[in-house]
């Protein structure tokens, strides 16, 4: 495999905002799945979320996007028979499958046949625009069907023709995104 897990060899460590602002919404998110998941006091709680509200970083809307984060695992699992296990920030080493492959779950949830990975996303478009002029959209398509799953593309249901127009919808729906819409989720079955 070229390229594989290693294509930042070499590189410095470095970090922005936007990662900084990434790793205060994870630690939200986690101490949530925590509180919910596990045995913790309210005490506890409040306190270790109160140090992270005080980051300079901290936005109000991360409890927003945190709260809908923790209702959609506490839909994922109620579809168990059986109340599952629920671990937050697994490391994971996967390096039988990919060289020197490792990572952090954010949430892993396992009961019966079935293990749940959810991967939280918080971010923001970056400020400094996207100029489309120039791209081609002849390509675009409105919607794709792979077996028995379709996908429409926003724009393709609601009157939007233009592959320019459709494309910019989809922007849209990604940069202000619906508030039951979760970023990342897997679910194997083995």
């Amino acid at each position: 495999m070229h390229g594989g897990p290693r294509f930042e060899e070499g590189l410095p460590e470095s970090t922005s905002d936007y990662a900084e602002e990434g790793r205060l919404a994870h630690a939200i998110a986690e101490l949530k799945v925590l509180k919910k998941f596990t045995i913790m006091t309210n005490r506890t709680y409040n306190s270790r979320l109160n140090k992270l509200k005080k980051e300079a970083r901290y936005d109000p809307e991360m409890d927003k996007t945190t709260d809908l984060y923790l209702e959609h695992l506490l839909e994922q699992a109620m579809t168990y028979n059986s109340s599952p296990t629920v671990a937050a920030e697994v490391k994971v080493d996967f390096a039988d499958y990919v060289p020197e492959g490792f990572g952090t779950c954010d949430c892993v949830m396992i009961g019966g046949d079935t293990l749940c990975i959810t991967d939280y996303k918080h971010g923001k478009l970056n400020a400094g625009g996207l100029e489309i002029e120039g791209l081609d959209f002849s390509t675009a398509v409105k919607s794709i069907t792979e077996g028995d799953v379709s996908t429409t593309f926003a724009g393709a249901s609601d009157g939007v023709s233009s592959p320019e127009g459709r494309f910019l919808a989809t922007l849209d729906g990604m940069v202000h995104p619906s508030e039951k819409i979760l970023g990342a989720f897997r679910r194997l079955r083995w």
